[in-house]
């Protein structure tokens, strides 16, 4: 008797699954398992049509890459994407893809996240002005807060003081 693909899937979601909960448990036989079993899962979901599914599969597995690919070209949905992206430390695109999906205060969040760290965060101030009238200045209040004064930045320092003064000088306009 021959199974459905639907009944495929099913069958192997329901075992990595349960491989999941044993690896996430501290079983490392099922944390070394997991990832083969996932990706033969989520092929079998997708060959079923049942693509949520297998990106879920993906990214539970750590096949973050295939679980971008799928909810970003096939699902539409940048927003799971960019949670992902941001998970894994790259909010550029985090910032990008929460700006497509929409959600600029996720957006404003990865933007100052990754620009506040950079060496020159204000090279990115133009950027982030563009999700709003207050965004730009949520970006210089977290370099300010984020970074103590000392002689190296001295002039990273001087820069927001006068982007301070800049944006003071347009509201009084």
């Amino acid at each position: 008797h021959f199974l459905s693909a639907e009944d495929r899937a099913d069958k192997a979601a329901r075992q990595f699954q349960k491989m999941h909960e044993r690896a996430e448990s501290g079983d490392l036989e099922a944390q070394e398992q997991l990832q083969e079993l996932g990706h033969e899962a989520a092929e079998l979901c997708l060959t079923a049509g049942e693509t949520a599914r297998a990106a879920e599969i993906f990214e539970k597995s750590g096949q973050v890459d295939q679980a971008i690919n799928l909810y970003v070209n096939i699902l539409g949905q940048p927003e799971a994407a960019a949670h992902l992206f941001a998970k894994r430390g790259d909010h550029e695109r985090a910032a990008a893809l929460y700006e497509a999906a929409g959600e600029r205060e996720r957006a404003l969040a990865s933007w100052i996240r990754w620009t506040s760290h950079a060496d020159d965060p204000l090279l990115h101030l133009d950027e982030v002005d563009r999700l709003g009238d207050d965004a730009g200045q949520a970006l210089l209040d977290t370099v300010v807060e984020e970074r103590s004064l000392s002689r190296d930045n001295a002039e990273l320092f001087y820069r927001v003081a006068t982007a301070y003064e800049d944006r003071q000088r347009s509201v009084e306009a």
